[in-house]
Protein backbone atom coordinates (compact mmCIF):
# COMPACT_ATOMS: atom_id res chain seq x y z
CA UNK A 1 0.00 0.00 0.00
CA UNK A 2 2.90 2.37 -0.65
CA UNK A 3 1.67 5.65 -2.11
CA UNK A 4 3.39 8.68 -3.59
CA UNK A 5 3.91 10.04 -0.06
CA UNK A 6 6.67 7.49 0.47
CA UNK A 7 8.13 7.69 -3.02
CA UNK A 8 10.70 10.32 -2.00
CA UNK A 9 12.14 7.96 0.59
CA UNK A 10 12.22 5.17 -1.99
CA UNK A 11 13.85 7.48 -4.51
CA UNK A 12 16.61 8.30 -2.01
CA UNK A 13 17.31 4.59 -1.49
CA UNK A 14 18.01 4.13 -5.19
CA UNK A 15 21.43 5.73 -4.75
CA UNK A 16 22.55 2.59 -2.89
CA UNK A 17 20.28 -0.15 -4.23
CA UNK A 18 21.06 -2.70 -6.93
CA UNK A 19 17.48 -3.93 -7.22
CA UNK A 20 14.13 -2.39 -6.27
CA UNK A 21 10.75 -4.11 -6.51
CA UNK A 22 7.71 -1.99 -5.62
CA UNK A 23 5.13 -4.11 -7.44
CA UNK A 24 1.46 -3.99 -6.46
CA UNK A 25 1.45 -0.74 -4.54
CA UNK A 26 -0.27 2.60 -5.15
CA UNK A 27 2.40 4.88 -6.53
CA UNK A 28 0.36 6.46 -9.31
CA UNK A 29 1.81 8.96 -11.78
CA UNK A 30 3.11 11.28 -9.07
CA UNK A 31 4.93 8.44 -7.33
CA UNK A 32 6.44 7.34 -10.65
CA UNK A 33 7.64 10.89 -11.28
CA UNK A 34 9.39 10.92 -7.90
CA UNK A 35 10.89 7.47 -8.57
CA UNK A 36 12.23 8.79 -11.88
CA UNK A 37 14.42 11.31 -10.03
CA UNK A 38 16.08 8.42 -8.23
CA UNK A 39 16.54 6.62 -11.56
CA UNK A 40 18.31 9.71 -12.91
CA UNK A 41 20.64 10.02 -9.94
CA UNK A 42 21.55 6.38 -9.24
CA UNK A 43 24.70 4.74 -10.54
CA UNK A 44 24.09 1.40 -8.81
CA UNK A 45 20.54 0.33 -9.68
CA UNK A 46 20.45 -2.66 -12.04
CA UNK A 47 16.80 -3.76 -11.82
CA UNK A 48 13.59 -1.81 -11.20
CA UNK A 49 10.15 -3.37 -11.07
CA UNK A 50 6.99 -1.33 -10.63
CA UNK A 51 4.90 -4.05 -12.18
CA UNK A 52 1.21 -4.32 -11.51
CA UNK A 53 -1.50 -2.25 -9.89
CA UNK A 54 0.53 0.90 -9.39
CA UNK A 55 -1.88 2.94 -11.50
CA UNK A 56 0.95 4.41 -13.54
CA UNK A 57 -0.28 6.20 -16.64
CA UNK A 58 1.39 7.94 -19.55
CA UNK A 59 2.79 10.90 -17.55
CA UNK A 60 4.44 8.66 -14.95
CA UNK A 61 5.81 6.41 -17.69
CA UNK A 62 7.13 9.42 -19.58
CA UNK A 63 8.97 10.62 -16.47
CA UNK A 64 10.66 7.24 -16.04
CA UNK A 65 11.48 7.12 -19.75
CA UNK A 66 13.10 10.55 -19.59
CA UNK A 67 15.19 9.36 -16.63
CA UNK A 68 16.52 6.52 -18.80
CA UNK A 69 18.15 9.14 -21.02
CA UNK A 70 20.52 9.97 -18.16
CA UNK A 71 20.80 6.59 -16.43
CA UNK A 72 23.84 4.41 -17.14
CA UNK A 73 23.28 1.51 -14.74
CA UNK A 74 19.73 0.14 -15.17
CA UNK A 75 19.62 -3.20 -17.01
CA UNK A 76 16.07 -4.39 -16.27
CA UNK A 77 12.83 -2.39 -16.14
CA UNK A 78 9.32 -3.71 -15.49
CA UNK A 79 6.30 -1.42 -15.93
CA UNK A 80 3.68 -4.09 -16.51
CA UNK A 81 -0.05 -4.22 -15.79
CA UNK A 82 -0.30 -0.45 -15.57
CA UNK A 83 -1.73 1.98 -18.11
CA UNK A 84 1.23 3.47 -19.95
CA UNK A 85 -0.82 4.38 -23.02
CA UNK A 86 0.46 5.32 -26.45
CA UNK A 87 2.21 8.48 -25.19
CA UNK A 88 4.05 6.47 -22.54
CA UNK A 89 5.04 3.89 -25.13
CA UNK A 90 6.34 6.67 -27.37
CA UNK A 91 8.46 8.06 -24.54
CA UNK A 92 9.87 4.59 -23.78
CA UNK A 93 10.62 4.08 -27.48
CA UNK A 94 12.51 7.37 -27.63
CA UNK A 95 14.48 6.48 -24.50
CA UNK A 96 15.59 3.00 -25.64
CA UNK A 97 16.74 4.37 -28.97
CA UNK A 98 19.30 6.36 -26.96
CA UNK A 99 19.85 4.32 -23.77
CA UNK A 100 22.59 1.71 -24.19
CA UNK A 101 22.48 -0.15 -20.86
CA UNK A 102 18.93 -1.55 -20.65
CA UNK A 103 18.86 -5.28 -21.42
CA UNK A 104 15.35 -6.36 -20.38
CA UNK A 105 12.21 -4.28 -20.85
CA UNK A 106 8.87 -5.69 -19.66
CA UNK A 107 5.73 -3.72 -20.57
CA UNK A 108 3.27 -6.63 -20.55
CA UNK A 109 -0.36 -6.22 -19.58
CA UNK A 110 -0.66 -2.54 -20.52
CA UNK A 111 -3.61 -3.42 -22.68
CA UNK A 112 -6.12 -0.98 -24.08
CA UNK A 113 -7.50 -0.18 -27.53
CA UNK A 114 -4.10 1.18 -28.59
CA UNK A 115 -1.95 -1.62 -27.15
CA UNK A 116 -1.01 -3.10 -30.52
CA UNK A 117 -0.04 0.35 -31.81
CA UNK A 118 1.97 0.93 -28.62
CA UNK A 119 3.74 -2.39 -29.13
CA UNK A 120 4.57 -1.43 -32.70
CA UNK A 121 6.11 1.85 -31.52
CA UNK A 122 8.32 -0.06 -29.07
CA UNK A 123 9.33 -2.69 -31.61
CA UNK A 124 10.27 -0.16 -34.28
CA UNK A 125 12.53 1.66 -31.83
CA UNK A 126 14.55 -1.54 -31.40
CA UNK A 127 16.08 -0.97 -34.81
CA UNK A 128 18.14 1.74 -33.09
CA UNK A 129 18.95 -0.39 -30.05
CA UNK A 130 21.34 -3.34 -29.85
CA UNK A 131 21.37 -3.96 -26.09
CA UNK A 132 17.82 -5.10 -25.28
CA UNK A 133 17.72 -8.89 -25.32
CA UNK A 134 14.52 -9.50 -23.33
CA UNK A 135 11.24 -7.88 -24.30
CA UNK A 136 7.67 -8.01 -23.00
CA UNK A 137 5.08 -6.17 -25.05
CA UNK A 138 1.80 -4.43 -24.13
CA UNK A 139 -0.31 -6.96 -25.99
CA UNK A 140 -2.94 -9.12 -24.35
CA UNK A 141 -3.08 -12.01 -26.79
CA UNK A 142 -0.30 -13.80 -28.60
CA UNK A 143 -2.44 -14.36 -31.68
CA UNK A 144 -3.19 -10.65 -31.88
CA UNK A 145 0.53 -9.94 -31.79
CA UNK A 146 1.11 -12.12 -34.82
CA UNK A 147 -1.88 -10.98 -36.84
CA UNK A 148 -0.70 -7.42 -36.66
CA UNK A 149 2.69 -6.31 -37.94
CA UNK A 150 4.28 -6.64 -34.50
CA UNK A 151 5.14 -10.33 -34.83
CA UNK A 152 6.53 -9.96 -38.34
CA UNK A 153 8.72 -7.04 -37.33
CA UNK A 154 10.12 -8.45 -34.11
CA UNK A 155 11.17 -11.67 -35.79
CA UNK A 156 13.58 -9.63 -37.92
CA UNK A 157 15.35 -8.18 -34.88
CA UNK A 158 18.13 -10.60 -34.04
CA UNK A 159 19.20 -8.93 -30.79
CA UNK A 160 16.00 -9.94 -28.95
CA UNK A 161 16.74 -13.20 -27.15
CA UNK A 162 13.69 -13.61 -24.95
CA UNK A 163 10.15 -12.63 -25.91
CA UNK A 164 7.46 -12.70 -23.23
CA UNK A 165 3.81 -12.64 -24.27
CA UNK A 166 1.54 -12.41 -21.23
CA UNK A 167 -2.23 -12.56 -21.31
CA UNK A 168 -3.49 -10.90 -18.18
CA UNK A 169 -7.18 -11.54 -18.83
CA UNK A 170 -7.10 -15.35 -18.86
CA UNK A 171 -3.75 -16.68 -17.76
CA UNK A 172 -0.73 -15.43 -15.88
CA UNK A 173 1.45 -16.70 -18.68
CA UNK A 174 0.16 -17.30 -22.18
CA UNK A 175 3.44 -18.26 -23.71
CA UNK A 176 7.06 -17.73 -22.81
CA UNK A 177 9.24 -18.00 -25.84
CA UNK A 178 12.71 -18.43 -24.37
CA UNK A 179 16.06 -19.08 -25.93
CA UNK A 180 19.73 -18.45 -25.45
CA UNK A 181 19.30 -16.41 -28.58
CA UNK A 182 16.26 -15.85 -30.76
CA UNK A 183 18.76 -16.01 -33.59
CA UNK A 184 19.57 -19.54 -32.46
CA UNK A 185 15.92 -20.41 -32.94
CA UNK A 186 14.78 -21.99 -29.68
CA UNK A 187 11.19 -21.93 -28.44
CA UNK A 188 10.82 -23.20 -24.88
CA UNK A 189 7.39 -23.15 -23.23
CA UNK A 190 8.15 -26.00 -20.83
CA UNK A 191 6.41 -26.24 -17.46
CA UNK A 192 3.40 -24.16 -18.53
CA UNK A 193 0.09 -25.96 -18.91
CA UNK A 194 -1.09 -25.11 -22.43
CA UNK A 195 -4.81 -24.98 -23.12
CA UNK A 196 -6.23 -25.53 -26.63
CA UNK A 197 -6.54 -21.82 -27.46
CA UNK A 198 -2.93 -21.31 -26.42
CA UNK A 199 -1.77 -24.11 -28.69
CA UNK A 200 -3.65 -22.42 -31.53
CA UNK A 201 -1.77 -19.21 -30.69
CA UNK A 202 1.54 -21.05 -30.70
CA UNK A 203 0.70 -22.74 -33.98
CA UNK A 204 -0.30 -19.45 -35.55
CA UNK A 205 2.99 -17.96 -34.37
CA UNK A 206 4.99 -20.81 -35.90
CA UNK A 207 3.10 -20.68 -39.18
CA UNK A 208 3.65 -16.93 -39.62
CA UNK A 209 7.24 -16.81 -38.42
CA UNK A 210 9.84 -16.42 -41.14
CA UNK A 211 12.55 -17.65 -38.81
CA UNK A 212 13.69 -21.26 -38.86
CA UNK A 213 13.35 -22.77 -35.40
CA UNK A 214 15.97 -25.27 -34.25
CA UNK A 215 14.27 -26.43 -31.03
CA UNK A 216 10.69 -26.70 -29.83
CA UNK A 217 10.48 -27.63 -26.14
CA UNK A 218 7.01 -28.39 -24.76
CA UNK A 219 7.78 -30.69 -21.83
CA UNK A 220 5.34 -30.72 -18.91
CA UNK A 221 2.70 -28.77 -20.87
CA UNK A 222 0.00 -31.45 -20.41
CA UNK A 223 -1.38 -30.95 -23.91
CA UNK A 224 -2.87 -34.47 -24.19
CA UNK A 225 -3.93 -36.20 -27.40
CA UNK A 226 -6.38 -33.40 -28.26
CA UNK A 227 -3.65 -30.82 -27.92
CA UNK A 228 -1.34 -32.98 -29.99
CA UNK A 229 -3.94 -32.95 -32.74
CA UNK A 230 -4.00 -29.12 -32.68
CA UNK A 231 -0.22 -28.93 -32.74
CA UNK A 232 -0.08 -31.40 -35.61
CA UNK A 233 -2.43 -29.25 -37.69
CA UNK A 234 -0.13 -26.25 -37.38
CA UNK A 235 3.12 -28.16 -37.85
CA UNK A 236 2.03 -30.42 -40.69
CA UNK A 237 -1.19 -28.99 -42.15
CA UNK A 238 -1.82 -26.69 -45.10
CA UNK A 239 -0.95 -23.60 -43.03
CA UNK A 240 2.35 -25.00 -41.79
CA UNK A 241 5.55 -23.07 -42.41
CA UNK A 242 8.24 -25.55 -43.47
CA UNK A 243 10.54 -26.13 -40.51
CA UNK A 244 13.45 -28.46 -39.88
CA UNK A 245 13.55 -28.56 -36.09
CA UNK A 246 16.68 -30.10 -34.59
CA UNK A 247 15.10 -31.00 -31.24
CA UNK A 248 11.46 -31.67 -30.37
CA UNK A 249 10.62 -32.29 -26.71
CA UNK A 250 7.08 -33.53 -25.95
CA UNK A 251 7.86 -35.15 -22.61
CA UNK A 252 5.22 -35.41 -19.91
CA UNK A 253 2.21 -34.37 -21.96
CA UNK A 254 -0.28 -37.17 -21.22
CA UNK A 255 0.11 -38.53 -24.74
CA UNK A 256 -1.13 -42.03 -25.58
CA UNK A 257 -1.03 -44.40 -28.53
CA UNK A 258 -3.73 -42.23 -30.14
CA UNK A 259 -1.02 -39.67 -30.86
CA UNK A 260 1.38 -42.19 -32.41
CA UNK A 261 0.36 -41.48 -36.01
CA UNK A 262 0.48 -37.70 -35.37
CA UNK A 263 4.01 -37.97 -33.99
CA UNK A 264 5.00 -40.06 -37.00
CA UNK A 265 3.64 -37.36 -39.29
CA UNK A 266 5.53 -34.66 -37.39
CA UNK A 267 8.76 -36.66 -37.70
CA UNK A 268 8.25 -36.85 -41.46
CA UNK A 269 7.57 -33.11 -41.79
CA UNK A 270 10.02 -31.64 -39.27
CA UNK A 271 12.76 -34.29 -39.44
CA UNK A 272 14.09 -33.61 -35.92
CA UNK A 273 17.54 -34.82 -34.89
CA UNK A 274 16.43 -35.42 -31.28
CA UNK A 275 12.94 -36.53 -30.18
CA UNK A 276 12.04 -36.58 -26.49
CA UNK A 277 8.83 -38.43 -25.56
CA UNK A 278 9.55 -39.29 -21.93
CA UNK A 279 6.83 -39.68 -19.29
CA UNK A 280 3.87 -40.31 -21.55
CA UNK A 281 1.86 -43.44 -22.27
CA UNK A 282 2.67 -43.89 -25.94
CA UNK A 283 2.21 -47.42 -27.23
CA UNK A 284 1.51 -48.72 -30.74
CA UNK A 285 4.83 -47.41 -32.03
CA UNK A 286 4.57 -48.67 -35.61
CA UNK A 287 3.81 -45.23 -37.08
CA UNK A 288 6.70 -43.65 -35.21
CA UNK A 289 9.04 -46.45 -36.24
CA UNK A 290 8.00 -46.18 -39.90
CA UNK A 291 8.70 -42.43 -39.91
CA UNK A 292 12.05 -42.79 -38.16
CA UNK A 293 13.31 -45.50 -40.50
CA UNK A 294 11.95 -43.75 -43.61
CA UNK A 295 13.60 -40.39 -42.88
CA UNK A 296 16.64 -41.59 -40.90
CA UNK A 297 16.93 -38.06 -39.49
CA UNK A 298 16.08 -38.87 -35.85
CA UNK A 299 19.34 -39.79 -34.15
CA UNK A 300 18.35 -39.42 -30.49
CA UNK A 301 15.12 -40.96 -29.14
CA UNK A 302 14.06 -40.90 -25.48
CA UNK A 303 10.93 -42.79 -24.45
CA UNK A 304 11.43 -43.43 -20.73
CA UNK A 305 8.36 -44.28 -18.61
CA UNK A 306 5.87 -44.94 -21.42
CA UNK A 307 4.58 -48.37 -20.33
CA UNK A 308 6.22 -49.90 -23.41
CA UNK A 309 5.95 -53.69 -23.41
CA UNK A 310 7.45 -56.41 -25.58
CA UNK A 311 4.57 -55.90 -28.07
CA UNK A 312 6.17 -52.63 -29.26
CA UNK A 313 9.79 -53.73 -29.14
CA UNK A 314 9.86 -54.95 -32.75
CA UNK A 315 9.15 -51.36 -33.80
CA UNK A 316 11.88 -50.10 -31.47
CA UNK A 317 14.34 -52.69 -32.75
CA UNK A 318 13.69 -51.54 -36.32
CA UNK A 319 14.44 -47.92 -35.36
CA UNK A 320 17.84 -48.89 -33.98
CA UNK A 321 19.13 -49.19 -37.55
CA UNK A 322 19.05 -45.37 -37.77
CA UNK A 323 19.42 -44.17 -34.16
CA UNK A 324 22.62 -43.12 -32.41
CA UNK A 325 21.09 -42.92 -28.92
CA UNK A 326 18.08 -44.77 -27.49
CA UNK A 327 16.77 -44.41 -23.95
CA UNK A 328 13.82 -46.62 -23.01
CA UNK A 329 14.47 -46.70 -19.27
CA UNK A 330 11.68 -47.68 -16.85
CA UNK A 331 9.30 -49.42 -19.21
CA UNK A 332 8.02 -53.01 -19.19
CA UNK A 333 10.20 -54.84 -21.71
CA UNK A 334 10.90 -57.97 -19.68
CA UNK A 335 13.15 -60.74 -20.97
CA UNK A 336 11.20 -61.18 -24.20
CA UNK A 337 11.49 -57.49 -24.99
CA UNK A 338 15.22 -57.57 -24.26
CA UNK A 339 15.63 -60.51 -26.63
CA UNK A 340 13.95 -58.50 -29.39
CA UNK A 341 16.14 -55.48 -28.58
CA UNK A 342 19.18 -57.71 -28.98
CA UNK A 343 18.30 -58.25 -32.64
CA UNK A 344 18.43 -54.50 -33.15
CA UNK A 345 21.86 -54.40 -31.47
CA UNK A 346 23.14 -57.02 -33.90
CA UNK A 347 21.82 -55.18 -36.96
CA UNK A 348 22.68 -51.56 -36.11
CA UNK A 349 25.82 -49.86 -37.32
CA UNK A 350 24.89 -46.44 -35.91
CA UNK A 351 23.78 -46.90 -32.29
CA UNK A 352 26.27 -45.42 -29.80
CA UNK A 353 24.28 -45.41 -26.54
CA UNK A 354 21.49 -47.66 -25.25
CA UNK A 355 19.67 -47.62 -21.91
CA UNK A 356 17.23 -50.39 -20.99
CA UNK A 357 17.47 -49.86 -17.23
CA UNK A 358 14.48 -50.55 -15.00
CA UNK A 359 12.74 -52.91 -17.42
CA UNK A 360 12.47 -56.13 -15.35
CA UNK A 361 15.14 -57.77 -17.46
CA UNK A 362 16.40 -61.04 -16.05
CA UNK A 363 19.30 -63.31 -16.89
CA UNK A 364 17.91 -64.61 -20.20
CA UNK A 365 17.25 -61.11 -21.54
CA UNK A 366 20.66 -59.95 -20.37
CA UNK A 367 22.31 -62.96 -22.01
CA UNK A 368 20.58 -62.16 -25.31
CA UNK A 369 21.90 -58.58 -25.18
CA UNK A 370 25.37 -59.82 -24.18
CA UNK A 371 25.45 -62.22 -27.13
CA UNK A 372 24.47 -59.35 -29.44
CA UNK A 373 27.48 -57.37 -28.24
CA UNK A 374 29.82 -59.92 -29.76
CA UNK A 375 28.50 -58.95 -33.20
CA UNK A 376 28.10 -55.20 -32.62
CA UNK A 377 30.80 -52.69 -33.62
CA UNK A 378 29.12 -49.37 -32.85
CA UNK A 379 27.77 -49.42 -29.26
CA UNK A 380 29.89 -47.40 -26.83
CA UNK A 381 27.52 -47.08 -23.85
CA UNK A 382 25.12 -49.66 -22.38
CA UNK A 383 22.88 -49.30 -19.32
CA UNK A 384 21.14 -52.35 -17.83
CA UNK A 385 20.73 -50.94 -14.33
CA UNK A 386 17.95 -51.59 -11.80
CA UNK A 387 17.09 -54.89 -13.47
CA UNK A 388 17.66 -58.48 -12.34
CA UNK A 389 20.50 -59.71 -14.54
CA UNK A 390 21.58 -62.44 -12.10
CA UNK A 391 24.83 -64.36 -12.05
CA UNK A 392 24.21 -65.97 -15.44
CA UNK A 393 23.55 -62.59 -17.02
CA UNK A 394 26.69 -61.18 -15.41
CA UNK A 395 28.75 -64.09 -16.81
CA UNK A 396 27.33 -63.48 -20.29
CA UNK A 397 28.18 -59.77 -20.07
CA UNK A 398 31.68 -60.63 -18.82
CA UNK A 399 32.25 -62.95 -21.76
CA UNK A 400 30.93 -60.36 -24.23
CA UNK A 401 33.14 -57.51 -23.00
CA UNK A 402 36.21 -59.75 -23.20
CA UNK A 403 35.80 -59.78 -26.99
CA UNK A 404 33.74 -56.64 -27.75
Amino acid sequence: NITSHDAIAISDMLTCSDELNTSYNKLGDHGAELISKGVTNTTTLRALSIIGNNNIGSSGTTAIANALLYNTSLEELWISYDDIGQDGAGAIANAISINKTLKRLLLCGNDDTTSVDSAMIIVNSLHSNNTITGLGLPIGACIECVRKEVGKTIMKIDTVKVLYLFQCAQDDVLCKFHSKSFGNGVIDISYHRLLPHQLVSLGFFLSRSHRKWKELNLQWCYIGDDGMNILHQWLCGDKANKQEITKLDLSNNNLTGASSHLIGDIITHLQPHALMLDDNNITNLKNISTAVTATCTVKVLHMTRNNITSHDVVAISDMMSCLEELNITNNKLGDHGAELISKGIVNTKTLRALSVSGNKIGSSGTTAIANALTNNTSLEELWISYDDIGQDGARAIAKAISTN
